[in-house]
């Protein structure tokens, strides 16, 4: 993958991620607490990074 090719070459990188949102969300239910719509990104190391 593309963040396995730049650990490759360097200590630390990092990427931009843009979440085009029309008609629909990306992030959690701050009142319930609910991440159904929460946006969740896998990490190099299989870490879940939920928004």
């Amino acid at each position: 993958t593309q963040m396995t090719f730049l650990r490759l070459l360097s200590k630390e990188a990092s990427q931009n991620i843009t979440y085009l949102c029309k008609n629909s969300v990306g992030y959690m239910d701050d009142q319930t607490k609910n991440l159904k719509k929460a946006v969740v990104l896998k990490g190099a190391n299989d870490v879940e990074i939920k928004a």
